[in-house]
């Protein structure tokens, strides 16, 4: 389990309007998986987290295309400036990576 399968499945819960449950499935990705990943934001098809997507922060506006590979520690988007979408296939994104 990872934090896909939260993000996932609220994403369900959201599309037919189920109320909390979305919510709840938030706070249990930044519970178990200390990651802020929120329903707002775009993960495409084959993407996945390493190590269990442990301390993964997302920004609400980002969108990820498909067949991506995350590390850990990685924080996408925010800082107060412009976001460019990652809309990219088959990327590799670790940390300490910058623009």
């Amino acid at each position: 389990m990872n934090p896909l399968f939260f993000y996932r499945l609220g994403c369900i819960l959201k599309k037919y309007h189920i109320p909390l449950l979305p919510r709840i499935c938030e706070g249990m990705t930044f519970l178990v998986f200390n990651s802020s990943i929120p329903l707002a934001c775009t993960i495409g098809e084959g993407t996945t987290f390493e190590h269990r997507g442990i301390g993964i922060v997302i920004n609400r506006d980002t969108t990820i295309g498909k067949d991506c590979v995350i590390q850990t520690h990685v924080v996408m988007g925010g800082g107060g400036g412009y976001l460019e979408p990652l809309s990219s296939k088959t990327m590799f994104i670790s940390e300490r990576v910058q623009k």
